[in-house]
């Protein structure tokens, strides 16, 4: 499992591995693993994303809206 320093390097993260579908399947739990992170604070941060009109939380995973937004996301 790959550790992120950051909400922004897992966002360019995801923005990398979405390739040609916008859906990724993942938990919140496995993403607070791999940014080493509690779950809670993953869910702030998907928040922030949304709110940002990057990805929207669905179950079982994330949609991402705007993959170049994605990939260029500063907090």
């Amino acid at each position: 499992m790959t550790r992120f320093d950051s909400l922004e390097q897992f966002g360019a993260q995801l923005g990398q591995v979405v390739g040609t579908s916008d859906w990724v399947t993942v938990t919140q739990e496995r993403i607070a693993g791999m940014l080493g992170v509690r779950r809670e604070g993953v869910t702030e941060g998907a928040l922030r994303l949304q709110a940002a009109g990057l990805i929207r939380v669905e179950y079982g995973g994330v949609r991402v809206i705007d993959l170049a937004g994605l990939r260029d996301y500063r907090v």
